[in-house]
């Protein structure tokens, strides 16, 4: 791990994954640097291991993981003899991220169909952009799943 802290490669990349999700507004920037940082390690990494190459307390580290785990991103995982838990990216962690894509799209179209189905007749300004929303929605969702699909052969 100690060359990994020295690679300034590394150590950039985890800054700007932490700045990128936290400016996107996706997740805190302890979170994404956490998620890069176990994407670039060679093996599981506990949560001492993160708070050391993350320069962050226990409590960051912790939520952070936690966050991640609940998103699909990070799995945990344990070694035989040792009582601690690790944690790494899984394969599936890029589908998982699709997939919560998806049902936002999928939201987002709901959203403009009930809507276009209690509008007041008449109001064709609001009929025509609710069906354009919901339309984009509908090809943003045939494109997702279509991804979804292409993930499923890579894996």
């Amino acid at each position: 791990m100690t060359a990994m802290r020295d690679d300034k490669a590394v150590l950039d990349f985890t800054e700007e994954l932490g700045l990128l999700v936290e400016s996107e507004g996706w997740m805190p920037r302890i979170a994404g640097r956490a998620l890069g940082w176990l994407l670039l390690a060679p093996e599981p990494q506990s949560q001492a291991d993160l708070c050391e190459a993350l320069q962050a307390s226990g409590g960051a580290v912790s939520a952070a993981t936690r966050l991640l785990i609940s998103k699909g991103l990070v799995q945990k995982v344990t070694r035989p003899g040792d009582r601690r838990t690790y944690m790494k990216v899984p394969p599936s962690a890029w589908r998982v991220m699709e997939e919560d894509g998806l049902q936002t799209v999928r939201r987002y179209r709901r959203v403009a169909e009930k809507a276009r189905a209690a509008l007041p007749k008449g109001n064709e300004m609001g009929e025509t952009n609710l069906t354009r929303m919901s339309d984009y929605f509908g090809i943003v969702e045939e494109r997702m799943q279509a991804v979804l699909k292409r993930l499923d052969a890579i894996e």
